[in-house]
């Protein structure tokens, strides 16, 4: 029950590769979406997404498929019911989990949780100094890297859940 969100996150991850079908958004403009900006921010800064989904847990996705910039092969934006970025799913070919976890704690991320397979970190978003929470795992030959607001992962029941 304590990784039951790490597991979570990796499967929204998972999810949201899948659920892709297009070309977008380049690494620069990757790299400037942070939590908390507005959907329209975003997609001013990555263009129209592939695919919109509503999840099933009453948040919506934009998923980005993307070329070009391997091993990062997908990307999906995660938003509250007002628009808000509340989190970010990344998901790499290969196994690179490790060093993702490793560099994220040479960033100064501490870790929280961790099972085999995946781990839980919190620290700070690297643009706007905002708490964020990070879970990092791998499965069938893909690592997911997703980023979740930390207020929204803690009203969501994950604080909780790693106690």
């Amino acid at each position: 029950m304590k990784c039951r969100t790490v597991k979570f996150l990796g499967l929204l991850g998972l999810w949201l590769l899948m659920a892709s079908n297009g070309v977008a958004a380049d690494l620069e403009a990757l790299d400037r979406v942070s939590v908390n900006m507005d959907r329209s921010e975003v997609r001013a800064l990555l263009g129209p997404p592939d695919a919109e989904n509503e999840l099933s847990i009453g948040l919506e996705a934009d998923v980005y498929d993307l070329e070009g910039v391997e091993p990062l092969i997908g990307k999906g934006c995660i938003y509250s019911k007002e628009d808000r970025l509340v989190g970010q799913a990344f998901v790499f070919e290969g196994s690179v989990a490790k060093i993702t976890a490793e560099r994220l704690e040479k960033d100064g991320f501490s870790r929280v949780d961790e099972k085999p397979g995946a781990v839980l970190l919190t620290g700070k978003d690297d643009d706007t100094e905002h708490p964020i929470m990070v879970s990092v795992s791998e499965e069938a030959g893909l690592t997911t890297v997703v980023t979740l607001e930390k207020e929204f992962y803690d009203k969501s029941g994950g604080q909780k859940e790693n106690r």
